[in-house]
């Protein structure tokens, strides 16, 4: 279940609702006849920055950018219950190479993100589970 978005990517959000379903599903825990408990993500933020600055006609230009989702998740055992097994922010990041213009290069990010968000909504249901993970 999705959480109110904090900000407003719903490609990173449903990649991070994916991704937490594909890990709940491959440790065979996904669905409940009663809808409880359930696990809820939150998007927190989406970042986009540049890496590997060059120079082009004396102006800075980044060659790629470096793409984070931050996330975070907890379980909701019973309707109205309160939350338990709070994850915390989860951070997952990727590069992305920045392309041959503005079109290519926002495809690029947008695929950035949307796999960050995936790996981020692995991360907090491996989380909540007690599966560690590696910290970023």
């Amino acid at each position: 279940m999705a959480a109110p978005a904090l900000v407003p990517d719903a490609e990173a959000q449903q990649a991070a609702l994916a991704g937490a379903r594909s890990e709940l599903g491959r440790e065979g825990v996904l669905g409940s006849p009663t809808g409880y408990p359930r696990l809820v993500v939150e998007l927190v933020r989406v970042d986009a920055e540049a890496v590997g600055i060059a120079e082009l006609d004396g102006r800075p230009i980044g060659r790629g950018a470096k793409v984070s989702v931050v996330a975070r998740g907890w379980v909701e055992d019973a309707a109205g219950a309160p939350p338990s097994r709070v994850t915390g922010d989860v951070r997952r990041a990727l590069t992305s190479p920045e392309g041959d213009g503005a079109i290519s290069a926002a495809a690029l990010r947008r695929d950035a993100a949307r796999r960050a968000g995936e790996a981020a909504g692995r991360a907090v249901a491996r989380h909540v589970l007690g599966i560690p993970t590696a910290r970023e």
